[in-house]
């Protein structure tokens, strides 16, 4: 699932972060959009839940999420942002 994605991620690196979703949108640094950068990660409201999807920036538009459907590369643009409910944008390596 999505968390797990960044969760795996992080860990891949040497960061311990937490497993779920929301636990890591309060957890991590807050990131202002004009700051994004590869590596970062957007959490999006999801069915009512505040912080219930998250998606790892990879730059120049690109996105990693995974879904049941398995991990998946997307293009969005910042411009698209609160279209698609982004709540926040977190750093886990600084």
């Amino acid at each position: 699932d999505c968390s797990g994605l960044v969760y795996l991620a992080s860990r891949s690196t040497g960061f311990l972060i937490p497993r779920d979703t929301f636990p890591q949108f309060v957890t991590l640094a807050t990131v202002d959009l004009k700051f994004l950068k590869k590596g970062d990660v957007v959490y999006f409201d999801s069915a009512g839940q505040k912080a219930g999807h998250v998606a790892l920036y990879m730059g120049d538009n690109n996105w990693l999420h995974a879904s049941r459907d398995g991990v998946i590369h997307f293009t969005m643009k910042q411009s698209d942002f609160i279209k698609h409910s982004v709540c926040g944008i977190r750093r886990i390596f600084q």
